[in-house]
């Protein structure tokens, strides 16, 4: 299942109504994807900006799982689990381990998954209630995926140096979230700190007390740096997103857009003004 693939049955579930999820997961997902719902005239943006983040390491997994029996998947932070479904997707000998704090996202995440089996074929995808911190002993891991969470998990260096401990030789750490560097992003950042942005804290199914940090971003150099200092080889960084999302919707500037999108991403200096980064790291 390719990455375009899954993210058509997603915009498909969404125009459903998806009616198999109940509840507070059913209003947790409902939010989680809000924007895709409310606005579509945008979905070409979010579409294009989901593919790019997730392709990396979508075809990084599916060499591994042509190499190794088995292969094992840690998502860390994985919110509604759409992207645990698309690991889940590549073969089946790859496991994956689905772990949020927030537990009506997760609630959501297991709603979702008798739907997305009987589309795909049999996921060996589970989800858990749990600190990401926690699930890291439980390793060796061939890849440690974390999207829009890094900003969240405290510490966040002491994560990303433990995740690197519990990879297995050849496995990979993939890191994407939004870029402290991008001025639109800082401002965000800065407009939350002003109306008094606090964390929360959430109970797992397990007991285990979580602090999930207010929106605290980081920059692209400052995420390779780290994963440097874990001892990880720095095999891809991506920046994109040097535009707002509403040139989606006129199609003309849609397509002058990407292109800008292609020039600035590769431009020395600028590139590093993107307003999402995607790195990947392997462990020698």
């Amino acid at each position: 299942m390719e990455p375009t693939q899954l993210y058509s049955l997603l915009e498909r579930e969404l125009d459903e109504g998806y009616p198999y999820i109940e509840g507070a997961a059913r209003e947790a997902f409902g939010h989680y994807y809000r924007r895709v719902v409310e606005r579509p005239g945008r979905r070409p943006f979010y579409r294009y900006n989901w593919i790019a983040r997730v392709t990396p390491a979508f075809r990084a997994l599916q060499a591994l799982a042509a190499q190794r029996e088995a292969v094992r998947v840690l998502d860390a932070g994985c919110g509604c689990g759409t992207e645990s479904i698309l690991w889940g997707s590549v073969g089946g000998n790859v496991r994956v381990l689905g772990a949020d704090s927030h537990a009506g996202r997760l609630a959501a995440a297991r709603a979702r998954l008798p739907r997305y089996g009987g589309l795909l074929g049999p996921l060996r995808v589970e989800f858990l209630n749990e600190d990401v911190f926690g699930l890291l002993p439980g390793g060796p891991y061939d890849l440690v995926w974390v999207m829009e969470a890094i900003s969240h998990i405290h510490p966040a260096d002491e994560f990303l140096a433990r995740a690197a401990e519990t990879l297995a030789p050849g496995g990979w750490l993939a890191v994407t979230d939004s870029n402290l560097l991008n001025p639109a992003m800082a401002l965000k950042v800065w407009r939350l700190r002003r109306r008094g942005a606090r964390g929360t804290t959430m109970q797992t199914e397990t007991g285990a007390v979580v602090y999930s940090a207010p929106e605290r971003l980081l920059s692209a150099p400052r995420v390779g740096h780290l994963l440097a200092g874990a001892g990880l080889e720095l095999t891809a960084s991506r920046l994109h997103v040097f535009f707002p999302p509403w040139c989606a919707t006129v199609s003309p500037l849609w397509a002058l857009a990407r292109a800008w999108d292609r020039l600035a991403g590769a431009a020395p200096g600028l590139r590093q003004l993107g307003g999402i980064y995607t790195i990947l790291a392997r462990k020698p």
